[in-house]
């Protein structure tokens, strides 16, 4: 990791670099859930953070070779050509058990060297909800998409945090909300929720 490190940046140690267990990540509750990671203009790794190499480098060791298998993981996030930041899918990653949200920032920086970080991607940990939502499909008929508002839902986001976790615009969402709401026999938001907790 250590080439991809700029200025201002903390170098990671040998302990840090390294994993030795083989388990996958699990959801327990962690000091830091969230993974950063800083790319240049090429969309190639400047610096990370624990959980990132953890979610993006799983199951392979982290050795002190790990860059190549980090930038490449790191390009496959992104589709098109080489330059492109645009995110693949959802904007989601999955890790052993971990999922996580991907969300990309533009970065200005002063630095004058060439290593300059354009990009800051953050991998957000996704909860799962306590609520058991997986007879919703069937009893509702509901699509995977209005699946996905309601867990978002259930974590108690607002319809700009469920436009931004799903990658639609706030108008989609209030249309998935509608058509939950009808399925549902619900007048609001609220309603839905006391829906799934009577099921």
């Amino acid at each position: 990791m250590s080439r991809y490190l700029s200025s201002g940046t903390r170098p990671l140690n040998d302990a840090e670099g390294s994993r030795e267990e083989k388990s996958p990540p699990s959801d327990g509750a962690q000091a830091s859930s969230a993974g950063f990671l800083l790319l240049d203009t090429a969309l190639r790794p400047l610096y990370a953070n624990q959980e990132a190499l953890s979610a993006l480098t799983y199951p392979t060791h982290l050795t002190k070779n790990a860059d190549s298998l980090l930038e490449s993981r790191v390009q496959a996030l992104f589709e098109g050509a080489n330059g492109s930041r645009q995110l693949k899918g959802n904007g989601s990653l999955t890790s052993g058990r971990r999922r996580y949200q991907l969300r990309l920032f533009s970065v200005r920086s002063p630095l004058a060297n060439g290593f300059k970080p354009a990009v800051a991607l953050l991998l957000e940990r996704n909860k799962k909800p306590s609520i058991d939502l997986s007879n919703l499909p069937k009893r509702f008929r509901l699509t995977q998409r209005e699946v996905e508002t309601v867990e978002h839902l259930v974590r108690g986001f607002n319809t700009q945090q469920i436009a931004e976790g799903m990658g639609i615009s706030p108008n989609t969402v209030k249309a998935f909300l509608r058509s939950i709401m009808m399925k549902m026999a619900a007048d609001s938001r609220a309603g839905v929720i006391a829906r799934i907790l009577q099921a």
